[in-house]
């Protein structure tokens, strides 16, 4: 069995009439993938078999991924509220994710024949961070809104346990030259914004608009860093 000690504290500070200051930490753990933890047992023979293991076998699953540990992340933020007037609410906030122990197919050495064995480790590693602006409009009478954005760049080794496939493979033959470092995770976007408006009717427009609503969504973001690319067929 394998424990995780995974602490949570957040505070907050009252610095003047209108403005109050918050921090918050924790540590956070999950499973990886059941796909990437458990192989039938024929599965497993072939693919740390000297005679069967290879570059295209574990392309198509036939990876060991016992040894894997719980990925990790670790979360840090600060910010302030602050209440420009008696209705409006606004809130701004730094934050950093570091990601650990993130699941990734690695080269395990057995030193006993050639190829290597290719395993899933928790070799991975990555981070997030940026900025969230938000602002309330509390309701008056019929009127409220809500704005949410964030500013935020995600890098890492891979974006999951199988992200660093292409690369696996073609350094296959040659694991000491595989080469290791960040880049922008295929989640990443710079930009992600929303804004709900919500128009509630009065009792003085008639029994039959009296309790209803209009409620808009907007929602707008930045591409993300990388377009998948559609076959070409000929």
């Amino acid at each position: 069995s394998m424990g995780v000690f995974l602490p949570r504290l957040s505070a907050s500070f009252r610095l003047g009439e209108n403005s109050t200051a918050f921090v918050s930490y924790g540590k956070f753990a999950q499973t990886s993938a059941l796909a990437d933890l458990f192989q039938s047992p024929r599965g497993l023979d072939r693919g740390v078999s000297p005679y069967s293991r290879g570059s295209g076998l574990f392309s198509r699953g036939a990876t060991p991924g016992y040894i894997l540990r719980p990925e990790r992340v670790t979360h840090y933020e600060v910010g302030l509220r602050y209440r420009l007037l008696p209705d409006i609410e606004v809130d701004i906030a730094g934050f950093y994710k570091e990601l650990i122990d993130q699941a990734q197919l690695g080269f395990f050495d057995t030193t006993a024949a050639t190829p290597w064995i290719i395993i899933y480790k928790n070799d991975g590693a990555g981070s997030v961070k940026g900025f969230e602006l938000s602002a309330t409009f509390r309701r008056a009478k019929r009127f409220a809104a809500e704005l949410y954005y964030t500013l935020s760049e995600a890098r890492g080794k891979g974006s999951h346990s199988r992200s660093n496939l292409g690369p696996i493979g073609y350094y296959y033959p040659f694991p000491p030259r595989y080469p290791s470092f960040t880049s922008p995770l295929d989640y990443d976007q710079t930009h992600r914004g929303l804004l709900l408006a919500d128009y509630r009717f009065q009792p003085e427009d008639g029994l039959i608009l009296d309790g209803t609503g209009i409620t808009a969504l907007l929602t707008f973001n930045s591409g993300h860093r990388f377009t998948k690319e559609q076959e070409i067929r000929t």
